[in-house]
């Protein structure tokens, strides 16, 4: 038995319908990349020394973040075991 009223199906319907015209014209604009050539991107090539020393630079910036992020796990450690060691002091005394 289906549940619901039939001006909420009729609702329903309007909805996809309306749905699927947005999607042809969407589709009709030419606006999708399906089937279509790409060009290929051209990079200039870059010497061996210089990728050596950017990809040094991103491995500093890497330990950097980790550092700053391992610091701030651990105040916030620090911070949430004193005040509960300062509550369950407070508690029993």
């Amino acid at each position: 038995m289906p549940y619901g009223s039939q001006n909420a199906f009729k609702t329903t319907l309007a909805r996809k319908a309306s749905r699927d015209r947005k999607k042809e014209n969407y589709k009709s604009k030419g606006s999708s990349l399906i089937g279509k050539k790409t060009e290929e991107l051209i990079f200039p090539e870059i010497p061996d020394i210089k990728l050596k020393v950017l990809k040094d630079n991103i491995r500093n910036k890497i330990k950097i973040e980790r550092r700053k992020k391992s610091l701030k796990i651990l105040i916030f450690t620090l911070i949430v075991l004193l005040t509960s060691a300062l509550a369950i002091f407070n508690f029993f005394h």
